[in-house]
């Protein structure tokens, strides 16, 4: 079996990402109510959930306890402050779809950052993310982490490529209804049925880019934490905990977006605030992983006469350039805006209320 090469591996994520991922950013409980409830797919207020909407809504993370976790169908949700309980599905989340103990782990989790939300708002925000898609879990086991994978690509898309492209197409999505260039009460199961609708998604958005661009910034993180690990190794402790704070700090704002915390302007806006941050910290004194062409030549020169890390100041210069770059223009949209028509107020998009 002859393996397929890089480009033709990017070419398949973008293919099939339009088939699988579009649909992500306009999920609500209806529609995911075969993976909440176990029942099937449902249009948006479809009158038969009403009750557990309802105790969504009213039922903070504060007040939520659990009964029947041990059973195979359902387990019990109640609200200790009114006595008002529902059934929901505890069957084993097997494809990242959110139910049973993944979704109580979410609920506690939550409840421990803000305990007085309310469950619809958690639900309906984690429900638009990729880490609660059995599609994106799909989708990762054929051109990521999986057998499929391994047998059809020579390189895989590295785990951390394939978050970080998934929550960046997805946030993009977000990016447009919540700028009005794209109506935000598209039901799921009409976009995975509509080509047309598919192109109107996608209108201004380039996936290819949306790849090259997240597989630069997945590899400058990286190596930002190779480089202050072979700082310390070389006695500039100092130095090599700021690029290692750097590291972590940048990686805390790629997992902020992911989880659908952050957007994308407020991501790239925070990771230039810390790059800007380190260069007057003690890595100003070593390799010149960020600044201007100038600064970058002087800091590398430095670095090498110091003895710190054997690169060229070329390579440095362009790994700033990279890695400032792909954050700036990545921000970019200039679809016309259009009027929403008529959108209930519940399906208002929650994914980056905080």
């Amino acid at each position: 079996m002859i393996l397929k090469n890089d480009e033709i591996l990017k070419k398949d994520v973008i293919i099939v990402s339009k088939d699988m991922l579009l649909e992500i950013p306009f999920n609500t409980i209806y529609s995911y109510a075969n993976n909440l409830f176990d029942l099937k797919e449902l249009v948006f207020a479809d009158p038969s959930i009403q009750t557990q909407v309802d105790f969504f809504k009213k039922t903070k993370l504060s007040e939520i306890e659990y009964s029947n976790t041990d059973k195979n169908d359902f387990f019990t949700m109640t609200n200790y402050s009114t006595g008002e309980s529902i059934q929901v599905s505890n069957r084993m989340s097997s494809r990242g779809e959110l139910r049973g103990e993944k979704l109580r782990e979410l609920l506690d989790q939550r409840k421990q950052e803000n305990p007085d939300e309310v469950a619809y708002d958690t639900i309906t925000r984690a429900i638009k993310t990729a880490e609660c898609s059995d599609m994106v879990t799909m989708l990762r086991r054929a051109v990521s982490k999986g057998e499929c994978a391994e047998k059809n690509y020579i390189h895989p898309m590295t785990e951390e490529h394939f978050e970080l492209f998934t929550a960046m197409l997805l946030g993009k999505i977000q990016e447009k209804i919540q700028n009005k260039t794209l109506k935000n009460n598209l039901e799921p199961k009409d976009i995975r049925d509509s080509e047309v609708l598919q192109k109107i998604i996608l209108k201004g958005i380039d996936i290819g880019a949306i790849y090259d661009v997240t597989q630069i910034l997945t590899v400058n993180f990286q190596e930002i934490k190779e480089k202050g690990e072979e700082l310390s190794n070389r006695g500039y402790l100092k130095a090599a905990k700021a690029a290692l704070d750097l590291y972590s700090n940048l990686i805390v704002q790629k997992e902020n977006l992911i989880q659908g915390k952050l957007s994308i302007q407020n991501f790239s806006e925070n990771c230039n605030k810390l790059i800007e941050e380190s260069q007057n910290s003690e890595l100003k004194n070593h390799r010149g992983f960020f600044g201007s062409i100038w600064h970058g030549i002087k800091v590398a020169l430095n670095a090498i006469t110091f003895g710190a890390v054997a690169i060229t100041p070329t390579k440095s210069i362009q790994k700033t350039i990279k890695l400032k770059d792909s954050l700036t223009n990545f921000v970019d949209s200039n679809a016309s805006k259009v009027e929403d028509e008529g959108q209930p107020e519940e399906n208002t998009d929650l994914r980056f209320k905080q």
